[in-house]
């Protein structure tokens, strides 16, 4: 099953490579890199005279719906009924789903004067956004760490620290992939795991990739259109304060959840400790 996922991303990526030169001759209007000097002194122009424009501005309200729609899909369909719950959970219909609404949109934007956009967006922001996620996620899900860990709060805290620190460097997407295994296979003898889930998502998927453009992907999509690779560390106070002041609320909620675990929940901890005296 696993060997049969990574052939599905492996032809992902290479139609993506393989129509990348394709998508750059059919664009209909020159498609340069976006930090260029003309771009940056036009951008100053209108900066100076107060003028500052909308992207999107020109399109029609109605113009969002079908991404409504995708949003509405994403969240509904799962328990409206069982019927709609059975037919979402097909990987197929989600394809044609968003592919159907996806070419209304594409169509939509076309006939609004959009084809260049959508080709500059596809080749300089979506490519190299998809390329990004996709090595983190291929990578780190292929490396597998092993150990015999207690499930204690002060060991679960370290994992969450280590986490948030390796999320600026290698991805919300890798250090999640890398560590959500070992941690809730560290916790699977306990019954009160939820809330640790919950503190990762915050600490390891989310806030831990604040500090560079490729722990979050909006901010390597800003540092693709311009924004300085270096500008992000201004953020580590935030990140500090933010993240401390999760990890003493993690540490003291899990130790009270550890305290209602039962001896028979807790046999391999116990065995554990036994070893080690």
């Amino acid at each position: 099953m696993i060997q049969t996922m990574k052939q599905k991303i492996t032809s992902v990526f290479l139609a993506i490579l393989l129509t990348l030169p394709a998508s750059m001759l059919l664009a209909d209007e020159p498609v340069g890199n976006p930090q260029s000097t003309v771009q940056d002194s036009s951008h100053t122009q209108e900066a100076n005279s107060g003028h500052h424009e909308v992207e999107g501005e020109d399109l029609p309200y109605w113009t969002v719906i079908p991404f409504a729609l995708i949003l509405l899909s994403i969240a509904l369909l799962p328990i409206v009924s069982h019927t709609t719950s059975h037919w979402w959970e097909s990987n197929t219909n989600k394809l044609i789903l968003s592919l159907i609404l996806g070419a209304i949109s594409f169509v939509i934007l076309v006939l609004h004067g959009w084809f260049g956009k959508i080709v500059h967006t596809l080749v300089f922001e979506y490519v190299p956004f998809i390329i990004l996620l996709g090595s983190l996620f291929y990578i780190s899900g292929g490396i597998r760490l092993k150990g015999d860990i207690e499930a204690t709060p002060l060991n679960n805290t370290i994992f969450l620290i280590i986490g948030t620190f390796l999320a600026s460097f290698i991805g919300t997407t890798g250090a999640s992939m890398l560590l959500i295994r070992p941690i809730l296979k560290t916790n699977s003898e306990r019954k009160h795991v939820v809330h640790t889930v919950v503190f990762f998502i915050f600490l390891v998927s989310n806030i831990g990739g604040s500090l560079t453009p490729l722990g979050d992907p909006p901010l390597f999509l800003g540092y693709l259109i311009g924004v300085p690779f270096t500008w992000t560390f201004k953020l580590l106070p935030e990140l500090i304060v933010a993240g401390i002041l999760l990890l003493i609320l993690y540490f003291i909620w899990d130790s009270i959840a550890y305290k209602k675990e039962t001896a028979k929940d807790l046999k391999k901890i116990i065995l554990i400790k036994k070893k080690s005296v």
